[in-house]
């Protein structure tokens, strides 16, 4: 039974669509012998992911009371049911990231 703001027939279902993707990375490492037994390093990564669907972009908050169960103006038949409708929206994602530590070795 649909209901609610964002759950009406017009975006309820299962909805697919298939993109080609890539996702290249680079590491870069850096260590340094602070003596025989103990040892400092550092570790940049960063990576780029394209075509990534992200949920909270893809949910569209556009809706008509009309086709809310629980709203005084419920009418399901004389309803635009455009609105909401699905969407599925995708963009690049760059990640970083940066670790330091240090190795003692016995």
């Amino acid at each position: 039974m649909p209901g609610g703001l964002l759950a009406v027939n017009g975006n309820m279902g299962t909805f697919t669509r298939d993109t080609f993707s890539v996702i290249p990375e680079l590491n870069v490492n850096v260590g340094f012998n602070i003596t025989r037994m103990v040892r400092l390093f550092g570790t940049y990564n960063i990576f780029y992911w394209s075509s990534v669907a992200r949920p909270g972009e893809s949910i569209n908050s556009r809706i008509d009371s009309r086709l809310v169960p629980t709203d005084p103006s419920f009418n399901p038949v004389a309803a635009n049911r455009i609105f909401p409708s699905p969407q599925l929206f995708t963009r690049d994602f760059w990640g970083h990231a940066f670790t330091l530590g240090v190795e003692i070795g016995f």
